[in-house]
């Protein structure tokens, strides 16, 4: 039989190892969440992170543009009180894709044998 010394080392080898492997999933799932933002077009995007029963939380989010990078979205944790960084002041020189959309007007005016219709968005009058 074991000492309980010996079977003390075990529990901590073994809780030691489960929490690094914890620490590796949620950087795991992270650097998922901020890649699949990215692909996505959703640049300004913030991950909550709840630890424990204690209440820590983390903040995490990527700067895509950044020197000599350009879409890096690996995971950055925010420091205190600076939730809100300006990541989109500077481009880096990286290539940008803009995307326009074709905006329904809430109505339109539109003449017609001298007649005004109004149209839009929530049907023809």
């Amino acid at each position: 039989m074991k000492s309980p010394s010996v079977l003390t080392e075990n529990r901590f080898q073994l809780l030691d190892s489960h929490i690094s492997e914890t620490v590796a999933l949620r950087r795991k799932v992270r650097g998922d969440l901020m890649k699949l933002a990215w692909q996505n077009d959703i640049g300004d995007f913030i991950v909550i992170s709840v630890y424990g029963n204690n209440d820590n939380v983390t903040l995490t989010t990527y700067i895509p543009y950044r020197d000599d990078e350009c879409g890096n979205y690996s995971p950055i944790v925010l420091p205190d009180n600076m939730y809100f960084i300006r990541k989109f002041n500077n481009f880096k020189q990286c290539p940008i894709r803009v995307t326009a959309v074709n905006a329904i007007l809430y109505f339109a005016l539109k003449t017609h044998n001298g007649k005004v219709h109004v149209s839009g968005i929530d049907g023809n009058v």
